[in-house]
């Protein structure tokens, strides 16, 4: 019988054997890290691990799919978490379908969190959640289909326990076929908990597809649920593809169709029990988001962005003939978001972009004769500085965060005498940009909306939908981008809240600049996710 003494010298050897074994932690750099590892949590029950080796691959499908390198290996259970497992480190089994092989469910995403502490500290290794980048590549085994061994629906059988062939049940672990890494279920028996908070993938400046290349990513820094992969017994195939996630159930509830399987980190990398950041994290969405954001952008330069609630306004005018457009519309932006309290700066545009193509030279200046393609490329570098979602504004972002809340052809009123007090424009700019924040800023703490560089969008150009629209970013395509606000050498009309512009987006011009949004993942009056004991089967 193996006494407590005897299994925590083994956990030591294990331990010091992985220091030995790991690339760059041996003394002569030669013995490879093993295939698998075997944990012993009880005095009959083992847990076995596979080693996932580092690499890359695209994450999620078709057009929401994004470059993923997980720069570090890991180990990652064999199987699902049993409820024999489970009893050894915890002293109960909280399964609604028995059977010490069969995988544990009506479990939490807390549950699943007291499991990988407890056995942490029995084993001393660093046992936890996975991420879900690295679910999803652990899932994926190499394969860029739909399931770990094709896109065919009809394979799915040989795989995983779904609606087809469960019988309304979850089954012991390891019957069907795994996968090309050796792991077993990773297709339905029970959805499998991640350590990440659920969010949308972070959105690239365009503001549709996610974004670009990340490292190692962890989910949003906090949310109301967390993230669920694989499938289960009784989903459909829809459910069970590798890049199907689910984000019904919040870190406390539980459900017969939830369970999870371990990773253990390898020595020498991050060993998080719990998650940390994540994909390029977004603002935080919960009821207490604060009301500013700053990003630090190296080197003593910062930015202040302010936080823009959800709501609806009148989107463009009509009563004004001077005015491309004819026509006004609802429009509804159903999330926060935070934007830029300034254009960008010069400054703050060279600290990321290491030069400055303004015309008029001025640290705190807005940054000018920047394309949309540069401003583009500043959101993506300053979005993987900084892991924040950051992006140019859609129109209607942009148009509802210069309105903030007014109906008038300003963001203070209609008159234009009063325009002098908020913008740099033709009639007081002596044919120059001036620094950021000097004038009147709109009620919701933003400078320089009206005046001083036009701002590019991340909208193509195109005339308006007719109806109600709710985060509208439309059209898909066009030849030019829309920029709005006007600029120092225009009149009060080019300077109105919905007043257009466009030109093609590789075109500079002393004129232009931009701003910048975070996204935030959640609505901050989002209800929290009712906890979930069961389904109707």
């Amino acid at each position: 019988m193996a006494t407590r003494q005897s299994v925590g010298r083994w956990a030591a050897v294990v331990a010091a054997l992985f220091l030995l074994w790991v690339p760059g932690l041996d003394s002569k750099g030669s013995e490879p890290i093993p295939k698998e590892i075997t944990i012993q949590i009880g005095e009959k029950v083992s847990m076995k691990l596979a080693l996932i080796p580092a690499g890359k691959f695209m994450m999620g499908e078709e057009n929401n799919s994004h470059k993923v390198t997980i720069s570090k290996p890991f180990y990652v259970g064999v199987t699902e978490v049993t409820q024999a497992q489970y009893e050894a480190i915890m002293g109960t089994n909280p399964g609604d379908f028995k059977g010490a092989t069969n995988p544990v469910e009506l479990v939490s995403w807390n549950d699943a969190t007291d499991f990988f502490k407890k056995l942490s500290e029995k084993t001393r290794q660093a046992v936890r959640l996975p991420t879900e980048a690295e679910w999803e590549y652990a899932c994926r085994a190499g394969s860029k289909t739909q399931f770990c061994f094709g896109d065919a629906d009809e394979g799915l059988g040989d795989y995983a326990w779904y609606d087809a062939n469960s019988g309304k049940t979850t089954h012991p672990v390891g019957q069907k076929k795994p996968n090309a890494w050796g792991l077993f279920d990773m297709h339905g028996n029970v959805w499998e908990w991640c350590a990440d908070w659920y969010g949308d993938y972070p959105k690239n400046w365009y503001g549709d597809y996610p974004l670009g290349a990340v490292t190692d990513p962890f989910g949003p820094a906090s949310g109301e649920s967390r993230v669920l992969r694989g499938g289960y017994w009784d989903g459909d195939p829809n459910d069970c593809r590798s890049a199907s996630r689910n984000y019904i159930i919040t870190p406390d509830g539980r459900s017969y169709f939830c369970g999870f399987r371990v990773v253990v980190s390898v020595p020498g990398s991050p060993a998080a029990a719990a998650p940390v950041a994540a994909h390029p994290a977004p603002a935080a969405p919960t009821a207490a988001a604060p009301a500013e954001l700053t990003l630090d952008l190296g080197g003593g330069v910062s930015m202040k962005l302010v936080l823009i609630p959800v709501g609806k306004f009148m989107m463009g005018e009509e009563k004004d003939p001077v005015l491309v457009f004819l026509f006004t519309h609802e429009v509804t932006i159903s999330k926060p978001f935070y934007m830029g309290a300034t254009e960008v700066t010069q400054a703050q545009y060279q600290a990321i972009m290491g030069t400055n193509p303004s015309n008029f030279k001025g640290a705190t200046n807005p940054v000018d004769s920047v394309s949309w393609n540069d401003a583009a490329d500043f959101c993506k570098k300053l979005s993987e500085k900084t892991r924040q979602a950051v992006r140019l504004p859609t129109e209607a972002e942009w148009e509802y965060a210069c309105r903030a809340g007014s109906k008038t052809g300003f963001s203070f009123g209609d008159a234009e005498e009063a325009l002098g007090d908020y913008a740099w424009y033709r009639a007081n700019s002596g044919d120059t940009t001036h620094p950021v924040g000097q004038k009147k800023p709109n009620a919701w703490g933003l400078y320089d909306m009206h005046g001083n560089l036009y701002e590019w969008c991340a909208n193509w150009y195109g005339d308006y939908p007719k109806g109600a629209l709710t985060d509208p970013q439309d059209p898909a395509s066009g030849k030019e981008r829309v920029l709005r606000g006007g600029s120092w050498s225009h009149g009060p009309d080019n300077c109105r809240a919905a007043y257009r512009y466009r030109i093609t987006p590789d075109f500079r011009y002393i004129n232009f600049g931009f701003r910048v949004v975070v996204s935030v993942s959640a609505p901050p009056d989002t209800p929290a996710t009712t906890s979930l004991r069961r389904w109707p089967r």
